[in-house]
């Protein structure tokens, strides 16, 4: 007589007696511990049952480790610019920065104005000599620096040219020059009509007696604010400004303060990237909160 094969679906639950044999047999093999009764080889499915889904559990959980959405702490590149704030903080070291930024001052672009060192929190940055100082020797008094300076810091002493009677010959070699017919002679002395002189300096430059007193800039530290629009609109060479800032690399905390205020972008930057080893990051999101630029995120989940 042929005896029918059941099927998994067929299967009947397990006797007690049966039950009992089973579940002392596992707890001996495994050293006296026994898979719970939500997962025990007695449930319905029976034994062969369980072993073949093993498969399907198998894949689940390989799906679950290794889903992109899972949750991790991502540095942000365009955010972060290398100072290493964020290596103190992590107790895992996951965080890799093979070398940290360095920062450097262009002296031909740097004005000596001292914002940057005013804002460097590590008193990395030096500026020996602040603020400006005119040249009277190449100041023709055009009163353009005068004119463009916010704090009202510079001003014109004496405020026009004017003709020093007794050194002119009356050569007309003043009158030969100006650009817009400022100087005649009369009674062979020359003369300056200071509403059509634009205080160009040519006439000053030309007289050979020194007959021509012109006008001269004069700064008053005290108001100065270091901008350095003087500097940069006197086409004289008659503003000489400070010296250049010296950053210490040593003492320098990489934070960038110094690069945000400059006002004529000398301070140049090496910025490299930090990124996080996922192996190593346990996720205690204690970096986040360091990071001055917000670079440090979790994302996914």
């Amino acid at each position: 007589m042929r005896k029918e094969r059941r099927t998994p679906e067929s299967c009947p639950l397990q006797s007690g007696e049966r039950h009992n044999k089973m579940t002392q047999a596992t707890k001996k093999k495994h050293g006296g511990t026994y898979l719970p009764k939500e997962i025990s080889l007695t449930t319905p499915l029976k034994r062969r049952c369980f072993i073949k889904t093993l498969p399907l559990f198998a894949l689940a959980l390989k799906a679950c480790v290794n889903t992109p959405t899972a949750i991790r702490v991502e540095i942000d590149p365009a955010k972060c610019i290398g100072c290493g704030e964020c290596l103190r903080y992590c107790p895992f070291g996951a965080i890799i920065l093979a070398e940290k930024s360095s920062f450097s001052v262009d002296s031909s672009l740097c004005i000596g104005c001292g914002r940057c060192a005013d804002v460097c929190p590590s008193g990395s940055i030096v500026v020996e000599s602040r603020g400006f100082e005119i040249i009277d020797e190449n100041c023709v008094g055009c009163g353009l620096c005068v004119e463009n300076c916010p704090e009202e810091a510079i001003f014109l002493d004496p405020t026009d040219y004017k003709v020093i009677g007794s050194r002119c010959t009356g050569c007309g070699s003043c009158v030969n020059v100006c650009p817009n017919g400022a100087i005649s002679l009369e009674g062979n002395k020359a003369y300056i009509d200071v509403g059509k002189c634009e205080r160009c300096g040519r006439c000053f430059s030309v007289c050979r007696k020194g007959a021509i007193e012109k006008a001269l800039a004069h700064i008053i530290e005290e108001k100065c604010s270091y901008c350095g629009r003087c500097y940069s609109l006197c086409s004289h060479n008659a503003i000489q400004k400070g010296s250049p800032a010296i950053i210490d690399e040593s003492s320098c905390t990489r934070c960038g303060r110094c690069i945000s205020v400059c006002p004529t972008d000398a301070i140049k930057g090496e910025a490299r990237k930090a990124w996080i080893d996922p192996s190593k990051c346990r996720l205690c999101t204690s970096c986040i909160p360091h990071c001055p630029y917000g670079a440090i995120q979790m994302v996914g989940g």
